[in-house]
This record gives structure tokens, sequence and C-alpha cells, in this order.
């Protein structure tokens, strides 16, 4: 993951687990964690990281 320069984290919880994934930012998954459980508020966040700077969609 360190070689993308670029990368789109997303965190898509269902119930009381979730999973979590990073893509390259043309839609190809480079890393998928398994998560048995958490207790996030959210269904889904997204984050982008990019030049050691991690940003919310809506400051991107």
């Amino acid at each position: 993951m360190k070689a993308e320069e670029f990368q789109l984290w997303k965190l898509a919880v269902t119930d009381s687990s979730a999973v979590l994934t990073c893509e390259d930012g043309n839609e190809a998954i480079v890393f998928t964690k398994q998560i048995e459980f958490t207790d996030f508020p959210l269904q889904e966040i997204s984050f982008f990281f990019t030049n050691n700077v991690i940003l919310l969609p809506s400051e991107y």
C-alpha cells in the first residue's frame, strides 16, 4: 500500500461488524480487512490519503 500515491479508504458497517477496504483510485482494491465488532455509528465512511495527508471527501 505504501507504493500507492493516492488511496481511497472505505469503512462499511453491517450490524456490528465492518469491512475496511483500500482502493488505488482506479477502483482496484489493494487491501481489505474484516472487522468482527464495531460500534461505529455510520453505515459507511470514506477517506482519501494523498501526499501523507488524510482528507474527508468534502476536503479533496
